[in-house]
Formats: C-alpha cells, structure tokens, sequence
C-alpha cells in the first residue's frame, strides 16, 4: 500500500505525479510551487525553513579523557551511533519517526497541536490581512477612476454648454447683426463701383454727401456723381478691392458709424491704393437703412 504524503505547507495531499521537492535537511517533501512561495522548507524547526531563527555559534569545549587512546574514542562513538533511537509512529502517516521530533519529515504533520493551532493561525491572519489590503485598494482605485471619469464627464459637459451659450449669445447680439449690415453695405458698394451702374452707385449716398480728397478738399453730392458718372461712361472696366475693414462708434450717436478700410484701386487708366473711411449714419429720413453722408480718401500707405 503507498503512503500518501502531505504537503506541510497547504496542508493537502501530494499526488503521484506531482511536482515535488524534498529537503535535503529533514527530507520533507513540498509541493513545488509551496517551496516556491515559502522560499525553502516549511518544516517546523528546520534549517531550510526561512522562518527558523538562527540558531547561536556551536561552542565547543575541551573534554579530559584521561590516557585513552584515539582508537578508544573512535569505537565509543561507534557503540553511541549503534545505540537503537527511541521512535514513536506519526499519528497521521504512521510511519517510525524520531521520538523528540517536533513535526513529521515524511508527511509534514506537526506533532505539537499547540504549535500547529498557532502557525495556521498565523497563516489565516496574514491571508486575511493581504486579501483585505488588496480589496481595499480595487476599491479604492475603482472609486477614483469612477470619479476621475464623472469629473472629465462634467466638465465636458459645462464646457460645451457656456462655449455653446457664449457662441449662441454673441451671434444673436446687435453688435454681430450690425456688423453683418455693414460689411454687407461695403461688399454692395463696392460691386457698385465695379458695375459702372451709375444709378445703383447713386443709392448709397446721402443728399448731404460731402467727399474730401488727401488734400482736403471737399467735392459735394451733384459734383461728385458727375465725376462718378464719367468715370463709369469713359473707364473700361474698374476693380475694386477692399481688405482690413474695421468699424468705430460711438454709444451716444447710435445711428452714425465710421468704416475704414484699406482700398485698392485699378482700372485701365489707373492704379491707386490707399485708405479710406466712410461716415456712416440711418435715420427715418433714410428709411433706416445706411446712407454715406461723408467720404474721407487719406492717400497711399
């Protein structure tokens, strides 16, 4: 009949064909991987067993034999090495075993309850203790990582609607709308001028219109729309371009505004550059739509 034998370690029994070590102090066997995990020997008292205090240097003493002879020594420690060793029969394996032994070498069994009861309590402590760090720390993580996520979620979320709030608010605003008005009303002049409509032209100028030249000199509404009406008659083509539009008003006289661009000018008689601003105002008289009542031309750049 073969005699199971029992890992010290977990306590289980030791297949067939598993892995084993035995040590090669007290030649008690181990599961592998139990070996492994304990860094030695699991055997109460052993050597190999890293749990085993070490023990204190062996102080040797010199012993008065008397007039015997080496020989005489020789054969005494023959007779003690021949003397039978008192053994008992492990309770578990019930194999012949050291009488003052602590635990079993063939099986692992501690023949010492009390010392058994301690050591596997100890075990269960220290198993319960590391499985409650790790559950305490999944936790831990796992609330961080929810509040990492809600917390990126929300700001998300507040971002996206004061962007959408803010973006909302300044399309809707009167300053956004006006000034889609007037660039519309510069874009419009200026394929006025490009037209050679001399009526269309006409319709963006006030009665009171007034134009002053680099040099000052102010040329009035009839005057100027003869000019126009020539260079529209006698010119073969004119483009106008128009960049760099910038607007200024004033909060006390809502219904005027200053436009000035810079303006590029060509046609087949001629090529000039130069910045210009247009005074801009709307009444009831206007119909409420922007009429230009003064037309400053300051040269080239």
């Amino acid at each position: 009949m073969t005699t199971v034998k029992t890992c010290p370690y977990c306590q289980a029994n030791i297949k067939s064909n598993a892995n084993i070590v035995v040590c090669d102090l007290c030649n008690t066997p181990h599961h592998k991987e139990c070996w492994e995990e304990n860094n030695g020997c699991t055997a109460y008292g052993c050597v190999n067993n890293p749990n085993t205090n070490p023990k204190e240097d062996i102080i040797f003493e010199s012993i008065d034999v008397g007039n015997q002879t080496v020989d005489d020594i020789q054969r005494q420690l023959e007779i003690e090495r021949e003397k039978p060793t008192e053994t008992i029969n492990c309770p578990k394996c019930n194999i012949p075993i050291d009488k003052n032994s602590e635990f079993c070498k063939h099986c692992g069994h501690f023949l010492k309850e009390d010392i058994s009861t301690l050591e596997k309590k100890r075990f269960e402590n220290e198993y319960k203790k590391r499985y409650k760090e790790k559950v305490n720390f999944r936790r831990k993580r796992f609330i961080f990582t929810s509040v990492s996520i809600v917390t990126l979620i929300l700001l998300f979320i507040i971002t996206f609607y004061y962007s959408y709030k803010f973006i909302n608010e300044y399309f809707a605003s009167e300053k956004y709308q006006e000034q889609g008005e007037i660039n519309e009303f510069v874009s419009s002049w200026e394929k006025a001028w490009e037209s050679k409509d001399i009526n269309r032209y006409k319709v963006f100028l006030d009665e009171d219109y007034i134009y002053y030249d680099k040099d000052g000199k102010a040329v009035k509404f009839e005057d100027k729309i003869k000019r126009i009406k020539y260079t529209f008659e006698n010119y073969k083509y004119i483009e106008v371009d128009i960049e760099d539009i910038k607007t200024e008003k004033n909060p006390e006289t809502p219904d005027y505004i200053n436009v000035t661009f810079t303006q590029n000018y060509k046609s087949d008689k001629f090529e000039q550059t130069g910045v210009k601003t247009l005074r801009l105002y709307k009444e009831k008289g206007t119909k409420n739509k922007w009429k230009i009542f003064r037309e400053y031309y300051e040269g080239t750049e």
